[in-house]
């Protein structure tokens, strides 16, 4: 049975039982990808998602992994032309607890400049892999030639010289702008 309800805030949730599954995967959507983002954000979406990992108000990077671990629970996230989505995979015992961890990611990340600096990086080396592999180039040669600059034509990844250059400010702003009730379900 599938359940809908839009929340008072805007938030659309969607939960599906499934009767004797021992296990629960939820997820935080955000309509928010490449194909949204100016020339200006071009690899913003996808470096927020990494971002969000990097602590919160209340846990560390390190805290959030361990947490999950100690309930035997996963978490992890992507980013796509469309969609940003983070997600956590649990026992059904378990729901709860991971439930808060993924909601503290997703509402209270810290964005740590020293952890942005490591972390531009980390897309750096993720863009130049890209460019590496002949298959994922392709692909964004197809979609660029099809769509052109824009939109669908955009690399998830972004451009270095975009990558390096984004700012607290920057997320902060795009984060408000995307991150917003009605473009997020659960």
């Amino acid at each position: 049975m599938v359940h809908y309800k839009k929340l008072n805030n805007g938030i659309r949730l969607i939960v599906k039982q499934m009767p004797g599954l021992m296990s629960v995967t939820m997820g935080i959507l955000v309509h928010t990808g490449a194909s949204v983002e100016t020339d200006k954000e071009d690899g913003i979406s996808h470096f927020i998602e990494h971002m969000m990992f990097k602590g919160t108000k209340k846990r560390s990077a390190f805290k959030v992994s361990d947490d999950m671990d100690a309930i035997g629970a996963q978490v992890n996230a992507f980013t796509s032309k469309d969609v940003t989505c983070y997600y956590a995979k649990s026992t059904t015992g378990h729901a709860a607890e991971a439930f808060e961890i993924l909601s503290d990611l997703f509402l209270n990340s810290t964005f740590p400049t020293g952890e942005m600096k490591r972390e531009k990086g980390v897309i750096v080396e993720e863009i130049n892999m890209n460019d590496d592999t002949p298959d994922d180039l392709c692909l964004d040669l197809l979609a660029r030639a099809y769509y052109g600059e824009k939109g669908y034509g955009r690399n998830i990844l972004g451009p270095r010289e975009n990558v390096l250059g984004f700012t607290k400010t920057d997320v902060k702003d795009y984060l408000n702008k995307r991150y917003t009730t009605e473009n997020i379900v659960i």
